[in-house]
Order: structure tokens, then sequence, then C-alpha cells
């Protein structure tokens, strides 16, 4: 199947494309027309009767430095040529899921393995948790669920803390 550029440039319309170069506009033979054109320029195509929302342009990724088009500014505009590349790119060093606070998943599972078999301020053992401050990502201990969450509201401020303490102590 020979797409020729002067073509492209011609049709308004895959389907235009499929008839000028006399392949059938149906099923398995339009969609390889379909792929093929993915190295052309397409900005021109009417689709649905309208020109495109986006337009197209032509991209390097930034995994294996090879060209790809994609529609730019497009909610579903590539970052990279092939899921391949995607992959590597979101899953690896700070683009990891599972990288936070400048801290990467090995050093992660590695603070978890500190806990402590209770909660470090009210001496349970059930449902503990790995305690962090929200700033700056550093472990900072083992507490229960609800120690947890209690400092949580507080907003990890000392002084709020200290006056729930208190306020506790003085109505008892």
């Amino acid at each position: 199947m020979k797409i020729s550029e002067t073509v492209v440039a011609e049709s308004h319309s895959i389907t235009e494309v499929c008839r000028k170069i006399g392949v059938l506009t149906g099923g398995y033979a339009w969609r390889k027309v379909k792929g093929e054109l993915s190295n052309y320029d397409t900005s021109h195509f009417v689709i649905n009767g309208q020109l495109p929302k986006y337009s197209r342009i032509k991209k390097l990724c930034p995994v294996c430095d090879g060209e790809f088009v994609t529609s730019e500014g497009s909610p579903r505009e590539q970052i990279t040529c092939s899921r391949s590349c995607s992959n590597t790119q979101f899953r690896s060093g700070k683009n990891h899921p599972n990288w936070k606070h400048g801290r990467s998943a090995e050093r992660a599972r590695r603070d978890r393995t500190v806990m402590v078999d209770h909660c470090e301020i009210c001496g349970t053992a059930e449902r503990l948790c790995y305690d962090h401050d929200h700033k700056t990502g550093e472990y900072r201990g083992t507490l229960c669920s609800n120690c947890n969450t209690a400092i949580g509201l507080m907003k990890d401020t000392p002084d709020r803390l200290v006056s729930a303490a208190k306020y506790v102590l003085e109505r008892k």
C-alpha cells in the first residue's frame, strides 16, 4: 500500500485517501491506512463534517528519541510514542507512583521495617500505621490509626496538641 504526501494533502478524510489509493473503505484495510496516516500531516482532514478541534503536531519521544504525531492541547495528548516508552518514563525515578517527598519505593520499604510493634503514644498493638511528616515525608514513628488520625486532625501542630491536652485535663 503506497500512500504519498500529495495524496494525503489533496484528500480531506481517511476514506478519500482509501479511494485514491484503491483500498476498500471498511474494516481492516481502512484501519491499516489510518495507522499509516499517523506519519503524515492530517490536520486538514474533516472529521464528522467539522475540522479537528486539536491541531496535530510532531513530537520527540523523551525515552527513545523517536518522532511521533499527537494532538496538541488535547486531554489525550501523548507524551511518549508508545506504551512501552510510557511505562519506562512514568515508572522510574521521580515519576514512579511510590516516589514521594524524595523517597523511592525501596527507601519507603526500608523505613517501614523500622516500625515497632506498638503505638508510641498509647501503647496499643492494633491497627498500626507508618507516621510521617507531611511536609518532608520523613518517617516519625509507629502509631495506631486513632493516634495518627488525631495528630493529623490537629494539623501536626504541637501547640494545638498541648492546648487539647490541657483542655481535656482541666475538664476531667
